[in-house]
């Protein structure tokens, strides 16, 4: 004969020696509680051992599907954990060690498709990482060392081209790096250390033609610093010197005249007046973030 699980009034639950106990004035500890919603349906089940949360750990949706599945021992997450969207499609399964994550974690789409497939060593992202676009394609790649980013890096367009690649050291970014536009075209490249832009960086515009070449120390424009119009010719060349304009500063239009020349010291206007034409727009954007333009030392 098997033994019927007897179901009790949650208000006649009391805490005895910091575990749970069915029924007032007993010293037994029951294995589990099952709450449910208005309709009916079970709403979660939680095992107990002891009068303790230990074992499978159960939550469901209103309508019925199972929303997330874990595992407790010793009053930790421990083992598989696993989450659901409403639709029944898998939302996350991962595993955990001491109430951290450790080893393979992989979130999903709600079309069923993986969208992140991230590994950890006691809860920081540790090994290769992998992001997805919700049709599949691959998004991102990664090596983390200690939950920053350590060594290659690389970002893919939805159409497969490659979008960045470079490398990164303790969490900045180190050595080359390089972007591209989406048609495969490389729009700009320029080498950090230590997380700031040093040496030539260099950016393109889409049909390939040269839109700046910049010198940088210590993540500050240094040196000769040229922009060019998008059909190649040399539209603007000057000197910096710490990130401050320096020196000779000269404008020329696409027929390759010079229509402007102005001097500068430490970064102020020494001569506002030297001029020749009229030509003083500045046809090219200068970019703002990839890599930072300038910063000025003092």
């Amino acid at each position: 004969m098997t033994n019927k699980p007897e179901t009790i009034n949650s208000r006649d639950l009391v805490y005895k020696n910091d575990a749970l106990t069915y029924k007032r004035n007993t010293d037994t500890p029951f294995t589990g509680i099952e709450e449910f919603y208005e309709n009916g349906q079970l709403k979660f089940r939680w095992s107990y051992i002891d009068g303790k949360r230990e074992g499978l750990q159960e939550i469901y949706y209103e309508d019925g599907p199972l929303k997330y599945r874990s595992n407790i021992k010793n009053g930790k997450r421990e083992g598989l954990q696993e989450r659901y969207y409403e639709n029944g499609q898998k939302e996350f399964k991962g595993n955990y060690k001491n109430r951290k994550r450790h080893g393979l974690s992989e979130w999903f789409h709600k079309n069923g498709q993986l969208k992140f497939r991230w590994n950890y060593t006691d809860g920081a992202q540790d090994g290769l990482q992998e992001t997805f676009y919700e049709n599949g394609p691959l998004k991102f790649k990664g090596n983390y060392k200690y939950g920053v980013q350590d060594g290659l890096q690389e970002r893919y367009y939805e159409n497969g081209q490659k979008e960045f690649k470079g490398n990164y050291r303790y969490g900045e970014q180190d050595g080359l790096q390089e972007r591209y536009y989406e048609n495969g075209q490389l729009k700009s490249r320029g080498n950090y250390e230590n997380g700031e832009v040093d040496g030539l960086s260099e950016w393109f515009h889409k049909n390939g033609q040269k839109k700046f070449r910049w010198n940088y120390t210590d993540g500050a424009q240094d040196g000769l610093q040229e922009t060019f119009y998008e059909i190649g010719q040399l539209y603007r060349r000057a000197n910096f010197k710490k990130g401050n304009e320096h020196g000779l500063c000269e404008y020329f239009d696409e027929d390759g005249n010079l229509t402007k020349a102005q001097t500068y010291e430490e970064g102020e206007l020494k001569n506002p007046n030297l001029q020749r034409g009229d030509n003083t727009k500045d046809p090219v954007q200068i970019p703002l973030f990839e890599p930072k333009p300038t910063k000025r030392v003092n």
